[in-house]
Protein backbone atom coordinates (compact mmCIF):
# COMPACT_ATOMS: atom_id res chain seq x y z
CA UNK A 1 0.00 0.00 0.00
CA UNK A 2 2.87 2.38 0.78
CA UNK A 3 5.44 0.80 -1.58
CA UNK A 4 6.64 4.12 -2.99
CA UNK A 5 7.67 5.36 0.47
CA UNK A 6 10.99 4.72 2.23
CA UNK A 7 11.09 1.81 4.74
CA UNK A 8 11.15 4.15 7.75
CA UNK A 9 8.19 6.17 6.51
CA UNK A 10 6.32 2.95 5.68
CA UNK A 11 6.72 1.77 9.27
CA UNK A 12 5.40 5.07 10.57
CA UNK A 13 2.40 4.98 8.23
CA UNK A 14 1.56 1.37 9.12
CA UNK A 15 1.81 2.12 12.84
CA UNK A 16 -0.64 5.04 12.69
CA UNK A 17 -3.03 3.28 10.34
CA UNK A 18 -3.15 0.20 12.55
CA UNK A 19 -3.85 2.37 15.61
CA UNK A 20 -6.81 3.88 13.76
CA UNK A 21 -8.20 0.60 12.37
CA UNK A 22 -7.96 -1.21 15.74
CA UNK A 23 -10.86 0.93 16.95
CA UNK A 24 -13.25 -0.35 14.28
CA UNK A 25 -12.22 -3.75 12.81
CA UNK A 26 -10.33 -6.95 13.69
CA UNK A 27 -7.80 -8.78 11.54
CA UNK A 28 -4.61 -10.79 11.50
CA UNK A 29 -2.77 -8.35 9.26
CA UNK A 30 -2.92 -4.71 8.34
CA UNK A 31 -3.96 -5.56 4.77
CA UNK A 32 -6.88 -7.66 6.03
CA UNK A 33 -8.02 -4.84 8.35
CA UNK A 34 -7.81 -2.32 5.49
CA UNK A 35 -9.99 -4.54 3.28
CA UNK A 36 -12.58 -4.99 6.04
CA UNK A 37 -12.74 -1.30 6.92
CA UNK A 38 -12.77 0.22 3.45
CA UNK A 39 -14.75 -2.64 1.90
CA UNK A 40 -18.08 -1.40 3.26
CA UNK A 41 -19.62 2.06 3.33
CA UNK A 42 -19.27 3.73 6.71
CA UNK A 43 -19.60 7.14 8.34
CA UNK A 44 -15.89 7.86 7.85
CA UNK A 45 -16.03 11.46 9.07
CA UNK A 46 -17.54 10.33 12.36
CA UNK A 47 -14.84 7.64 12.72
CA UNK A 48 -12.09 10.20 12.13
CA UNK A 49 -13.63 12.63 14.62
CA UNK A 50 -13.78 9.87 17.23
CA UNK A 51 -10.21 8.73 16.61
CA UNK A 52 -8.71 12.20 16.94
CA UNK A 53 -10.73 12.82 20.10
CA UNK A 54 -8.94 9.81 21.63
CA UNK A 55 -5.44 11.17 20.86
CA UNK A 56 -5.90 14.85 21.78
CA UNK A 57 -3.82 14.28 24.92
CA UNK A 58 -0.83 13.24 22.79
CA UNK A 59 1.87 15.63 21.58
CA UNK A 60 1.09 18.11 18.75
CA UNK A 61 3.57 16.37 16.45
CA UNK A 62 1.92 12.98 17.03
CA UNK A 63 -1.54 14.35 16.20
CA UNK A 64 -0.41 16.10 13.02
CA UNK A 65 1.47 13.02 11.82
CA UNK A 66 -1.61 10.85 12.37
CA UNK A 67 -3.64 13.38 10.38
CA UNK A 68 -1.18 13.23 7.45
CA UNK A 69 -1.18 9.42 7.38
CA UNK A 70 -4.98 9.09 7.49
CA UNK A 71 -5.64 11.77 4.90
CA UNK A 72 -3.14 10.10 2.53
CA UNK A 73 -4.71 6.70 3.16
CA UNK A 74 -8.26 7.89 2.45
CA UNK A 75 -7.10 9.54 -0.79
CA UNK A 76 -5.30 6.32 -1.77
CA UNK A 77 -8.52 4.38 -1.20
CA UNK A 78 -10.40 6.84 -3.47
CA UNK A 79 -12.60 8.07 -0.63
CA UNK A 80 -13.16 11.72 -1.36
CA UNK A 81 -14.12 13.45 1.89
CA UNK A 82 -14.90 17.21 1.68
CA UNK A 83 -11.80 19.40 1.83
CA UNK A 84 -13.61 21.63 4.33
CA UNK A 85 -13.84 18.66 6.72
CA UNK A 86 -10.08 18.07 6.50
CA UNK A 87 -9.36 21.77 7.07
CA UNK A 88 -11.58 21.94 10.16
CA UNK A 89 -10.04 18.76 11.50
CA UNK A 90 -6.52 20.06 10.93
CA UNK A 91 -7.33 23.32 12.68
CA UNK A 92 -8.60 21.44 15.74
CA UNK A 93 -5.30 19.61 16.08
CA UNK A 94 -3.34 22.83 16.64
CA UNK A 95 0.25 23.61 15.51
CA UNK A 96 2.78 20.84 14.96
CA UNK A 97 4.97 22.12 17.78
CA UNK A 98 4.49 24.38 20.77
CA UNK A 99 6.85 27.25 19.92
CA UNK A 100 7.00 28.78 23.39
CA UNK A 101 5.22 28.49 26.68
CA UNK A 102 2.46 31.06 27.17
CA UNK A 103 3.45 33.89 29.47
CA UNK A 104 0.61 34.71 31.84
CA UNK A 105 1.33 38.10 33.46
CA UNK A 106 1.09 38.61 37.21
CA UNK A 107 -0.76 41.40 39.01
CA UNK A 108 2.60 43.15 39.49
CA UNK A 109 3.31 42.93 35.74
CA UNK A 110 -0.04 44.49 34.92
CA UNK A 111 0.39 47.28 37.48
CA UNK A 112 3.83 48.08 36.10
CA UNK A 113 2.50 48.19 32.53
CA UNK A 114 -0.53 50.33 33.38
CA UNK A 115 1.49 52.85 35.40
CA UNK A 116 4.04 53.32 32.60
CA UNK A 117 1.78 53.16 29.55
CA UNK A 118 0.69 56.25 27.58
CA UNK A 119 -2.97 57.28 28.17
CA UNK A 120 -4.46 55.47 25.17
CA UNK A 121 -2.70 52.16 25.82
CA UNK A 122 -3.27 52.50 29.57
CA UNK A 123 -7.04 52.70 29.02
CA UNK A 124 -7.10 49.82 26.54
CA UNK A 125 -5.14 47.57 28.90
CA UNK A 126 -7.44 48.31 31.85
CA UNK A 127 -10.53 47.62 29.71
CA UNK A 128 -8.98 44.31 28.57
CA UNK A 129 -8.18 43.38 32.17
CA UNK A 130 -11.74 44.16 33.23
CA UNK A 131 -13.56 42.43 30.36
CA UNK A 132 -11.36 39.62 29.00
CA UNK A 133 -12.38 40.78 25.51
CA UNK A 134 -10.32 40.49 22.33
CA UNK A 135 -8.23 43.50 21.29
CA UNK A 136 -10.04 43.69 17.95
CA UNK A 137 -13.41 43.83 19.71
CA UNK A 138 -12.31 46.67 21.99
CA UNK A 139 -11.00 48.75 19.08
CA UNK A 140 -14.38 48.55 17.30
CA UNK A 141 -16.38 49.98 20.21
CA UNK A 142 -18.09 53.29 19.45
CA UNK A 143 -19.04 56.10 21.82
CA UNK A 144 -22.73 55.20 21.53
CA UNK A 145 -21.96 51.69 22.87
CA UNK A 146 -20.79 53.01 26.25
CA UNK A 147 -22.93 53.05 29.36
CA UNK A 148 -20.49 54.44 31.91
CA UNK A 149 -23.25 55.26 34.37
CA UNK A 150 -23.76 51.51 34.84
CA UNK A 151 -20.14 50.64 33.95
CA UNK A 152 -21.08 48.62 30.85
CA UNK A 153 -20.10 48.34 27.19
CA UNK A 154 -22.37 46.84 24.54
CA UNK A 155 -20.55 44.72 21.96
CA UNK A 156 -22.64 44.58 18.81
CA UNK A 157 -22.67 41.40 16.65
CA UNK A 158 -20.52 43.05 13.97
CA UNK A 159 -17.75 43.59 16.56
CA UNK A 160 -17.49 40.01 17.83
CA UNK A 161 -15.79 36.92 16.47
CA UNK A 162 -18.87 34.72 16.81
CA UNK A 163 -21.24 37.44 15.50
CA UNK A 164 -23.25 37.52 18.72
CA UNK A 165 -24.09 40.52 20.84
CA UNK A 166 -22.72 40.58 24.37
CA UNK A 167 -22.31 42.95 27.30
CA UNK A 168 -18.95 43.80 28.86
CA UNK A 169 -18.73 44.88 32.48
CA UNK A 170 -16.16 47.35 33.76
CA UNK A 171 -14.43 47.49 37.11
CA UNK A 172 -14.48 50.82 38.96
CA UNK A 173 -10.88 51.59 38.02
CA UNK A 174 -11.43 50.73 34.34
CA UNK A 175 -14.59 52.90 34.18
CA UNK A 176 -12.83 55.88 35.83
CA UNK A 177 -9.84 55.61 33.50
CA UNK A 178 -12.17 55.41 30.51
CA UNK A 179 -13.93 58.61 31.62
CA UNK A 180 -10.59 60.42 31.83
CA UNK A 181 -9.62 59.11 28.39
CA UNK A 182 -12.85 60.43 26.86
CA UNK A 183 -11.90 63.93 28.05
CA UNK A 184 -8.54 63.57 26.32
CA UNK A 185 -9.84 61.92 23.15
CA UNK A 186 -10.54 65.03 21.05
CA UNK A 187 -7.16 66.55 21.87
CA UNK A 188 -5.50 63.23 21.03
CA UNK A 189 -7.17 63.24 17.62
CA UNK A 190 -6.08 66.81 16.91
CA UNK A 191 -2.51 66.11 17.96
CA UNK A 192 -2.11 62.78 16.17
CA UNK A 193 -3.83 63.81 12.94
CA UNK A 194 -0.61 65.65 11.97
CA UNK A 195 1.64 62.60 12.33
CA UNK A 196 2.41 60.52 9.25
CA UNK A 197 2.42 57.18 11.11
CA UNK A 198 -1.06 57.74 12.52
CA UNK A 199 -2.38 59.01 9.19
CA UNK A 200 -1.13 55.85 7.52
CA UNK A 201 -2.72 53.52 10.07
CA UNK A 202 -6.06 55.23 10.57
CA UNK A 203 -5.91 57.83 13.33
CA UNK A 204 -9.46 58.80 12.39
CA UNK A 205 -12.55 59.48 14.41
CA UNK A 206 -15.39 57.36 13.03
CA UNK A 207 -17.09 57.63 16.41
CA UNK A 208 -14.82 54.97 17.90
CA UNK A 209 -13.79 55.18 21.55
CA UNK A 210 -10.21 54.31 20.55
CA UNK A 211 -9.77 55.93 17.10
CA UNK A 212 -6.60 54.09 16.11
CA UNK A 213 -5.54 51.18 13.93
CA UNK A 214 -4.59 47.83 15.52
CA UNK A 215 -1.00 48.31 14.27
CA UNK A 216 -0.68 51.57 16.21
CA UNK A 217 -1.73 49.83 19.44
CA UNK A 218 0.70 46.94 18.88
CA UNK A 219 3.52 49.38 18.05
CA UNK A 220 2.88 51.24 21.31
CA UNK A 221 2.63 47.95 23.26
CA UNK A 222 5.91 46.57 21.92
CA UNK A 223 7.74 49.85 22.61
CA UNK A 224 6.47 49.86 26.18
CA UNK A 225 7.45 46.24 26.85
CA UNK A 226 10.92 46.85 25.43
CA UNK A 227 11.33 49.90 27.67
CA UNK A 228 10.22 47.89 30.72
CA UNK A 229 12.54 44.98 29.94
CA UNK A 230 9.99 42.40 28.73
CA UNK A 231 10.35 40.25 25.62
CA UNK A 232 7.93 41.85 23.18
CA UNK A 233 7.50 38.79 20.96
CA UNK A 234 4.20 37.87 19.36
CA UNK A 235 4.77 34.36 20.72
CA UNK A 236 5.52 35.34 24.31
CA UNK A 237 3.87 38.40 25.84
CA UNK A 238 1.15 40.00 23.75
CA UNK A 239 -2.03 41.90 24.51
CA UNK A 240 -3.90 38.62 23.95
CA UNK A 241 -2.12 37.24 27.04
CA UNK A 242 -4.31 39.57 29.12
CA UNK A 243 -7.33 37.61 27.87
CA UNK A 244 -5.59 34.41 29.03
CA UNK A 245 -4.82 36.08 32.37
CA UNK A 246 -8.54 36.91 32.72
CA UNK A 247 -9.50 33.24 32.40
CA UNK A 248 -6.66 32.04 34.62
CA UNK A 249 -7.53 34.62 37.27
CA UNK A 250 -11.25 33.80 37.41
CA UNK A 251 -11.09 30.06 36.63
CA UNK A 252 -10.42 28.74 40.17
CA UNK A 253 -13.07 30.97 41.82
CA UNK A 254 -15.95 31.38 39.33
CA UNK A 255 -18.03 28.69 37.54
CA UNK A 256 -16.33 28.04 34.23
CA UNK A 257 -19.56 28.66 32.28
CA UNK A 258 -19.71 32.20 33.69
CA UNK A 259 -16.09 32.86 32.70
CA UNK A 260 -16.68 31.49 29.20
CA UNK A 261 -19.82 33.60 28.80
CA UNK A 262 -18.01 36.78 29.91
CA UNK A 263 -15.23 36.10 27.41
CA UNK A 264 -17.63 35.41 24.55
CA UNK A 265 -16.83 31.70 24.22
CA UNK A 266 -19.51 29.16 23.44
CA UNK A 267 -18.45 26.22 25.52
CA UNK A 268 -15.13 25.42 23.86
CA UNK A 269 -13.92 23.91 27.09
CA UNK A 270 -17.13 22.64 28.64
CA UNK A 271 -20.13 20.71 27.36
CA UNK A 272 -22.39 22.09 30.07
CA UNK A 273 -22.43 25.58 28.57
CA UNK A 274 -25.76 27.36 28.87
CA UNK A 275 -26.90 30.89 28.13
CA UNK A 276 -26.90 33.32 31.06
CA UNK A 277 -28.88 36.53 31.09
CA UNK A 278 -27.04 39.85 31.36
CA UNK A 279 -28.56 40.33 34.81
CA UNK A 280 -27.13 37.02 36.04
CA UNK A 281 -23.72 37.75 34.53
CA UNK A 282 -23.61 41.24 36.04
CA UNK A 283 -24.49 39.88 39.47
CA UNK A 284 -21.63 37.38 39.31
CA UNK A 285 -19.29 40.05 37.98
CA UNK A 286 -20.03 42.67 40.65
CA UNK A 287 -20.00 40.24 43.58
CA UNK A 288 -17.17 37.86 42.68
CA UNK A 289 -15.28 38.90 39.55
CA UNK A 290 -14.66 42.60 40.14
CA UNK A 291 -12.57 42.14 43.32
CA UNK A 292 -10.38 39.61 41.46
CA UNK A 293 -9.95 41.86 38.42
CA UNK A 294 -9.10 45.03 40.34
CA UNK A 295 -5.34 45.47 40.13
CA UNK A 296 -5.01 48.70 42.15
CA UNK A 297 -6.48 47.79 45.50
CA UNK A 298 -4.47 50.45 47.31
CA UNK A 299 -6.17 53.87 47.24
CA UNK A 300 -2.82 55.65 46.99
CA UNK A 301 -1.97 53.73 43.82
CA UNK A 302 -5.34 54.64 42.30
CA UNK A 303 -4.77 58.32 43.08
CA UNK A 304 -1.29 58.06 41.58
CA UNK A 305 -2.73 56.52 38.40
CA UNK A 306 -5.42 59.19 38.01
CA UNK A 307 -2.91 61.96 38.75
CA UNK A 308 -0.59 60.61 36.07
CA UNK A 309 -3.43 60.61 33.56
CA UNK A 310 -4.38 64.19 34.47
CA UNK A 311 -0.75 65.28 34.09
CA UNK A 312 -0.67 63.72 30.62
CA UNK A 313 -3.92 65.49 29.83
CA UNK A 314 -2.44 68.85 30.91
CA UNK A 315 0.72 68.15 28.91
CA UNK A 316 -1.33 67.36 25.81
CA UNK A 317 -3.41 70.51 26.31
CA UNK A 318 -0.23 72.61 26.61
CA UNK A 319 1.19 71.12 23.40
CA UNK A 320 -2.07 71.79 21.60
CA UNK A 321 -2.22 75.40 22.82
CA UNK A 322 1.38 75.94 21.73
CA UNK A 323 0.55 74.45 18.35
CA UNK A 324 -2.47 76.77 18.00
CA UNK A 325 -0.36 79.79 19.06
CA UNK A 326 2.30 78.96 16.47
CA UNK A 327 -0.41 78.57 13.85
CA UNK A 328 -1.82 82.00 14.70
CA UNK A 329 1.65 83.57 14.46
CA UNK A 330 2.20 81.95 11.05
CA UNK A 331 -1.17 83.20 9.82
CA UNK A 332 -0.27 86.80 10.81
CA UNK A 333 3.08 86.56 9.01
CA UNK A 334 1.38 85.11 5.94
CA UNK A 335 -1.10 87.99 5.84
CA UNK A 336 1.75 90.52 6.11
CA UNK A 337 3.54 88.84 3.20
CA UNK A 338 0.37 88.95 1.12
CA UNK A 339 0.01 92.72 1.74
CA UNK A 340 3.63 93.33 0.74
CA UNK A 341 3.14 91.24 -2.39
CA UNK A 342 0.07 93.25 -3.35
CA UNK A 343 2.04 96.52 -2.86
CA UNK A 344 4.85 95.26 -5.10
CA UNK A 345 2.36 94.23 -7.79
CA UNK A 346 0.85 97.74 -7.70
CA UNK A 347 4.30 99.37 -8.10
CA UNK A 348 5.14 97.09 -11.03
CA UNK A 349 1.81 97.95 -12.65
CA UNK A 350 2.49 101.69 -12.32
CA UNK A 351 6.01 101.24 -13.67
CA UNK A 352 4.64 99.44 -16.72
CA UNK A 353 2.31 102.42 -17.36
CA UNK A 354 5.26 104.86 -17.25
CA UNK A 355 7.23 102.85 -19.82
CA UNK A 356 4.46 103.56 -22.35
CA UNK A 357 5.30 107.32 -22.31
CA UNK A 358 7.65 108.45 -25.16
CA UNK A 359 9.69 110.74 -22.91
CA UNK A 360 10.24 108.01 -20.34
CA UNK A 361 11.27 105.61 -23.09
CA UNK A 362 13.88 108.04 -24.43
CA UNK A 363 15.23 108.61 -20.92
CA UNK A 364 15.42 104.90 -20.29
CA UNK A 365 17.25 104.29 -23.60
CA UNK A 366 19.75 107.05 -22.78
CA UNK A 367 20.49 105.52 -19.38
CA UNK A 368 21.03 102.07 -20.92
CA UNK A 369 23.42 103.52 -23.61
CA UNK A 370 25.44 105.29 -20.92
CA UNK A 371 25.67 102.07 -18.89
CA UNK A 372 27.00 100.21 -21.95
CA UNK A 373 29.67 102.85 -22.52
Amino acid sequence: MFETLSPDVQRTYRCFLKKFLNLYVDGNSLEEMVDKYFGVKRNWMEDLDHFFATIMDRSPGFRVQAYTVLKTTFLYQNIDLPERFWKILRKRLGPRTQLVEDYIPSIEDLRKIVLNAPPLLKTIVLVLISTGARVGEILKIKLKDLDLEHKKIILLPEYTKNRRKRTLFLTEEAANTLKIWLKMRERYLEKKSNKKFCKKYGAIDGGRVFPVHYNVVMYSWNRLLKRLGYKASRHEFTLHNIRKWFRTRLGPHIPIDIVEALMGHEGYLTKSYRKYSDMELEKYFREKCEPLLTIFEDLEEKIRLEKKLEEKDAEMREILEKYESENLHLKIELNELRIKLMEMENKISRLQQYTALPLFKKLLEKIMVEQQL
